[in-house]
Order: structure tokens, then C-alpha cells, then sequence
């Protein structure tokens, strides 16, 4: 069963109810929001468009309004994954995903593959 990361049925776009079907409509609701307004490392209209993976995040304390992040590709994005898992990203403030962007097009979470390995004791010279 696929299901869309997006929390609301999909409708027309309003500011109340986003549900953006492009990255061009995600960019748009965005920039309509924060306007001129800033956040730590917010992209500027031509990051958006112009970045290979582009992430919308929707932030307890932004209510609807969503803050994007851009990255280099999947892989840069799978790593901070990680980095929140293992909690090497320690006061970061919840949030969720609510689109995923790889060169323009929507892409979604597939599937999470979590590996353990033994953890061995130091040598104690036996």
C-alpha cells in the first residue's frame, strides 16, 4: 500500500491546507508563507528550483508553515537520516517530512533498512 508523505488529501492550494502536486506549487506555498521572513539556512527561491534534492519539512513551532533544505543528492539525505537515528544531531527540534523533491519530481520513502553489529570489548592482551 503507497501512501503519499503528504497529511492531507490532496486539494486545491490554500494557505490554510497545503498540498502541493509540484515542486514549482511546494516552492510557491513556501515562499508565500515565510515571505521575507528567515529561518537558519533557508534556500532562496532559485536554491529551490535550481537543487537536485530539495526537502519540506513541517516544524511543530512553524504551525503550516514548512521550512525546505536542499542537498547534493539521496545519499547526502540518507546520511542525515542516520545522523538523526543515532542522535549525533542533538537539539534538533521535531519535525516531519511532508515532500521530497530529486530533480524536480516527488520522490517518497521507500523503505528503512536498519543494521546492528556486535559491539566488541577492547582487546585485553588474552
Amino acid at each position: 500500500m503507497s501512501r503519499s508523505l503528504f497529511s492531507r488529501k490532496r486539494s486545491p492550494m490554500s494557505l490554510s491546507s497545503p498540498s502541493p502536486k509540484t515542486l514549482i506549487e511546494a516552492a510557491q506555498y513556501h515562499e508565500r508563507v515565510w515571505g521575507v521572513e528567515e529561518y537558519p539556512e533557508r534556500p532562496s527561491l532559485t536554491q529551490l528550483l535550481q537543487a537536485r534534492v530539495i526537502v519540506f519539512w513541517q516544524h511543530a513551532e512553524d504551525g503550516e508553515r514548512w521550512r525546505a533544505t536542499s542537498h547534493a543528492n539521496l545519499t547526502e539525505l540518507e546520511e542525515a537520516f542516520s545522523k538523526l537515528l543515532t542522535r549525533q544531531m542533538i537539539g534538533q527540534k521535531p519535525r516531519r517530512i511532508v515532500a521530497i523533491y530529486e530533480d524536480g519530481h516527488e520522490v517518497r520513502l521507500k523503505s528503512v533498512k536498519v543494521e546492528f553489529e556486535r559491539v566488541y570489548p577492547p582487546s585485553s592482551g588474552q
